[in-house]
């Protein structure tokens, strides 16, 4: 079975599940689930689905930058922070299955100081 068919510059020439089950196969039901998400979220369940969302949605768990006040981040396999996704791993399903509200998550927090705010706090 072909993956990815559709998407990105392999187009020409498809890669198979076999070609990426090093990618794909985690033995930590999280990180399996980033995998997939990210290369063939096609094939994720309805619940993983709704997993999937929490964390494609929250910079949290992505490497990104400071963009004025909005955290920018691109949903890639060099850009996800696997380590968080397994640290909140429990709270994720438990968010995504209607046992725990979504403030159990964490979020991006505020951006770095700019030059002009710390100017502001000087104070002569």
């Amino acid at each position: 079975m072909i993956i990815n068919k559709w998407r990105g510059s392999d187009f020409d020439n498809p890669n198979t599940f076999g070609e990426r089950a090093d990618v794909l196969w985690h033995v930590r039901e999280g990180q399996r689930l980033v995998s997939l998400g990210i290369i063939a979220p096609e094939l994720l369940t309805f619940e993983e689905q709704h997993i999937w969302a929490l964390i494609e949605e929250n910079g949290h768990f992505w490497r990104g930058r400071w963009s004025g006040n909005n955290w920018d981040f691109d949903v890639s396999l060099d850009s996800i922070v696997r380590e968080r996704i397994d640290e909140y791993w429990e709270d994720l399903v438990a968010v995504a299955m209607g046992e725990k509200t979504a403030d159990v998550l964490p979020g991006v927090g505020k951006p770095p100081p700019t030059s002009r705010d710390l100017d502001d706090e000087i104070p002569f």
